[in-house]
C-alpha cells in the first residue's frame, strides 16, 4: 500500500522534503467520526451550505482577494470562468 500511494507522490518533482509521520496497519481507525465522501450539488443547494462562496459569483476575487497582483487575479479569473 505504501508504494501504491506515496510511491508516486515521492516520484513527482512537484514534491519537496515529504516526511512520513507513520506507516504500517492499524488495529481501529485512527478518526471513526470523520467521513469523507463527494456530493454533486447544483447552485440551488449550494447556497444553504453553511460559508460556501460562489467563486463564479460576481466581484469574488476583487472582494476576496483584494491585495492580490493584477496577475494573480487574472489567473484565477481565467481559472474560474474557462
Amino acid at each position: 500500500m505504501h508504494e501504491l500511494y506515496y510511491g508516486p507522490i515521492a516520484r513527482d518533482l512537484r514534491y519537496r522534503r515529504l516526511h512520513v509521520l507513520a506507516d504500517g496497519p492499524l488495529t481501529a481507525r485512527t478518526f471513526p467520526g470523520w467521513h469523507m465522501g463527494f456530493l454533486h450539488t447544483s447552485p440551488a443547494s449550494e447556497v444553504a451550505i453553511d460559508g460556501y462562496l460562489n467563486p463564479a459569483g460576481a466581484g469574488f476575487l476583487a472582494s476576496h482577494a483584494p491585495a492580490a497582483s493584477p496577475v494573480l487575479l487574472n489567473l484565477l479569473h481565467q481559472f474560474v470562468h474557462r
